[in-house]
């Protein structure tokens, strides 16, 4: 089971036409990334990451270049910013589409995308919007005590 973060456009919350802008981003290690890291950077249009990418390699070279460091720390650098970008990416992907505009709105597992957002849109279509995790988070603001995941402790045997 594969778990999915959902959003959808943070105007568009409570329309049918936020329906058509969901976004499904799953939370997993992303293969295509660590073995592409800059290029799936650039195809992503993530320029920040890119540049990062871009200054640790040259901090490396200009390091092992100035006799700091064994040639081999380059090949170890590569793997472990391959490595961090694989973890990474689908996280990177979640920011820069709140940047956009997107918010979380839930969170759901499945087998593949595709059951993934039914699941999602039959939560959606059955609920009146006053979801667990929406409740929990006004909770949160409103002041209520809360122990842990259950909002009233005085309710419990």
């Amino acid at each position: 089971m594969a778990i999915y973060s959902v959003m959808v456009p943070r105007n568009e919350t409570s329309s049918i036409a936020a329906a058509d802008k969901t976004v499904l981003v799953a939370d997993r290690f992303n293969l295509s990334a660590a073995f592409l890291g800059p290029f799936w950077l650039l195809y992503q249009r993530n320029w920040r990451g890119f540049l990062a990418w871009i200054l640790f390699m040259t901090i490396g070279i200009l390091v092992v270049l100035a006799g700091h460091l064994p040639l081999e720390s380059i090949v170890w650098s590569l793997w472990a910013a391959a490595l961090f970008i694989g973890l990474q990416a689908n996280t990177l992907v979640e920011a820069a589409l709140a940047r956009q505009g997107y918010q979380l709105v839930d969170v759901v597992t499945g087998k593949t995308r595709a059951e993934a957002e039914r699941i999602f849109f039959r939560r959606k279509l059955s609920s009146n919007g006053d979801r667990p995790a929406t409740a929990f988070a006004s909770a949160i603001y409103s002041g209520e005590s809360i122990v842990g995941l259950f909002p009233f402790p005085e309710a419990r045997p």
